[in-house]
């Protein structure tokens, strides 16, 4: 029989033991945020463009985006879990039919295998993804995976429980379906 130390070191070595203490992702102000957003876009466009898109931040400020503020505010507010972002993401996502790693993430990169030995070969290379895919799999389904930390604190793990390796994207021609699947 497990002591009480025992268990209680199990729990926090939990995936998701961290969850309920995390902070809420903080919304910036609406000033904060379109401050920001001409600096941000400036390298995708020509200083004609750029100043365009500094008055029409202007009149959004002056216009429709305190009320949208209001509406996020309220919004995050009505959510008991998550972040006011997760419905927005799972949808960016989760509901496009493609590929998401290869056509909505521009930073994902297939590095160099730790074992010299498979890197030329693409049967023990894709087996050593596949075998290293299942076991995270398997750590994560009995939250066996320590809780990701930066500078000490710890990170959110939910994308871990509702996305990686417990979704399955079915593709449709009218509309892309979504299924979650049991852990098990």
């Amino acid at each position: 029989m497990a002591t009480m130390e025992e268990t209680d070191s199990t729990r926090r070595s939990s995936t998701f033991f961290n969850q309920s203490t995390l902070p809420r992702l903080p919304i910036p102000t609406l000033e904060e945020t379109l401050e920001k957003f001409p600096g941000v876009v400036s390298s995708l466009q020509n200083s004609s463009q750029n100043n365009e898109t500094k008055q029409l931040v202007k009149e959004f400020l002056e216009g429709d985006g305190p009320k949208l503020q209001e509406l996020l505010v309220r919004y995050d507010k009505s959510r008991k879990f998550g972040s006011y972002v997760e419905e927005f993401w799972n949808e960016a996502y989760l509901a496009p039919d493609c590929s998401t790693v290869l056509n909505l993430n521009p930073f994902f990169v297939l590095e160099d295998g730790p074992d010299a030995k498979n890197a030329n070969d693409q049967i023990l290379r894709a087996a050593s993804l596949t075998f290293a895919s299942i076991k995270m799999a398997s750590f994560l389904r009995h939250e066996e995976m320590p809780p990701d930390v930066f500078h000490g604190s710890p990170l959110c793990m939910d994308q871990f429980k509702v996305c990686l390796y417990t979704l399955l994207k079915i593709a449709n021609f009218v509309y892309g379906a979504v299924c979650f699947l049991g852990v098990s």
